[in-house]
């Protein structure tokens, strides 16, 4: 089964690569709390992705096999997903730059945000887009020399399986043969449309009372 979460993860980072945010460690969880840091580093926490269903269609299929089993594609609905994406660093200069990197970039995507395919996730399109910031500027992290940047980024990707199935490759022909001497029995008289009154020969074609459908 593909990660989901994880294709997402790298999409972001691969996209932000390209931005010049480069050179952080990665963690995809909280920084422990009794473990030194690696700065600079970048933290990227996400909770279970909203689920919107759809009617299933296909996306893609491969060429089937000799026993005409193919792997199909389907598009079932669309995932959205919250990151909480924080930027450590030692030092404030360092931290403000690392902000403006990402800032920029997003501003630079325009409002639709940026959209890249998840290499671990059916080379699905995944957009994303920053939907708010903060800057964790106070004297105690100042004291622990810590200075942190946080962005929450909303990721919006179709919800894919895949499945193994079987292929329909020819379709059938059917033959009728019809031997000299074949006779097909028809009704002898049309089929009463009340189930038991009147059939369609006692109308008369007018709309008073009195007439076979009793109107």
């Amino acid at each position: 089964m593909a990660d989901f979460i994880g294709g997402v993860i790298k999409g972001l980072t691969d996209g932000l690569a390209t931005a010049g945010l480069t050179g952080l460690t990665i963690y995809r969880e909280w920084p422990p709390a009794n473990k030194e840091m690696a700065l600079p580093a970048l933290s990227l926490l996400t909770v279970a992705p909203r689920f919107t269903r759809c009617a299933p269609y296909a996306l893609s299929q491969t060429t089937p096999d000799v026993n005409n089993n193919a792997v199909v594609k389907w598009c079932v609905g669309q995932y959205d997903l919250s990151i909480q994406m924080d930027i450590w660093t030692a030092y404030k200069a360092q931290r403000n730059a690392f902000y403006e990197t990402v800032f920029n970039f997003f501003q630079g995507q325009g409002p639709a945000g940026f959209n890249i395919a998840l290499a671990d996730y059916h080379n699905a399109i995944c957009g994303y887009q920053q939907t708010s910031y903060s800057l964790g500027d106070d004297e105690e992290r100042s004291s622990r020399e810590e200075w942190r940047a946080r962005f929450t980024i909303e990721a919006t990707c179709r919800a894919i399986v895949s499945k193994t199935e079987a292929i329909i490759t020819e379709v059938p022909q059917l033959n009728f043969t019809i031997e000299d001497g074949d006779e097909f029995d028809t009704p002898a008289s049309p089929v009463p449309i009340d189930g038991g009154g009147a059939s369609t020969e006692d109308f008369d074609g007018s709309l008073d009372g009195g007439n076979a459908f009793g109107y």
